[in-house]
């Protein structure tokens, strides 16, 4: 086996190990996360439906590990609500949201009706179509899932979020701007179900966090792709310099043996 062979099965060796230690830690510790419970307390705040002419009552009561939602719910208003709305931004840019690919999520829902659903949103501000951020104008992400039958924190990949339907009829796009934006993301909001019943209800938000990978999984592939072409690339211009070299020795111990054959003639004729 010669150097150049060696040499090649050390690196490709060297690869795959690096390829697969560097597999593991993407998927296991290089991972980023964001406490949006922890956020400062003015950034909490609770909206009701009483501005839309109902008189459903919301309060916000907020300790060190929990912000509890009560409620009490009135039929006045055709789509009775109460909501905790979270400002994820103070400059009011948003937050690119595409960072991240989980929303993990600890809720306690409860009420009169035996099943306490939850409506969760993420609002996209976009120029295209958003009036100065009002939240009306702000495209809604909406999941809809039962704290009481989903105990427990509960983990959404955000590409779960979909538009809500009853906003894209109140608000026709462009081809351009249908289907989800996450990409300045001015608020989220924990909102009372679609179905709600009058009454005394709570929502206790135990903790809520964002979490993605500091590098995507695409663009990381990318770059061991990268690295890989990169290591075969100079070991071939590597192997090619040797070969130059090898030749060139060659061609210097050829000159050396034929200059020694030619004193040797020389000597015989003599």
């Amino acid at each position: 086996m010669t150097m150049v062979n060696r040499l090649f099965n050390r690196l490709l060796l060297a690869l795959v190990i690096l390829t697969i230690v560097a597999l593991y830690a993407h998927q296991e510790w290089m991972w980023q996360s964001w406490r949006i419970d922890q956020l400062p307390e003015h950034r909490f705040t609770v909206v009701d439906d009483r501005p839309e002419g109902g008189k459903s009552v919301g309060r916000l009561e907020q300790t060190s590990n929990e912000k509890n939602l009560h409620c009490k719910i009135d039929l006045t208003y055709q789509w009775p609500f109460c909501e905790l709305a979270i400002r994820l931004d103070q400059k009011n840019q948003g937050i690119d949201l595409r960072q991240f690919e989980f929303l993990n999520i600890e809720l306690e829902a409860t009420g009169p009706e035996a099943s306490h659903q939850v409506r969760l949103f993420l609002r996209n501000y976009n120029p295209a179509y958003s009036k100065d951020q009002q939240s009306i104008t702000l495209k809604p992400h909406e999941i809809v899932y039962d704290p009481s039958k989903d105990k427990g924190k509960v983990s959404f990949r955000l590409n779960q979020f979909m538009v809500s339907s009853w906003w894209v009829q109140d608000h026709p796009l462009p081809a351009q701007h249908l289907g989800p934006e996450l990409d300045h993301v001015i608020s989220m909001s924990i909102v009372t179900g679609g179905n709600v019943t009058p009454g005394d209800h709570q929502i206790k938000l135990k903790s809520l966090e964002l979490r993605g990978p500091w590098v995507s999984a695409a663009n990381f592939r990318l770059i061991i792709i990268f690295i890989w072409i990169t290591a075969i690339v100079l070991y071939l211009l590597w192997s090619w310099r040797q070969s130059q070299q090898d030749l060139k020795q060659s061609d210097q111990l050829r000159q050396q043996l034929r200059a020694a054959n030619e004193i040797l003639e020389a000597r015989v004729e003599e």
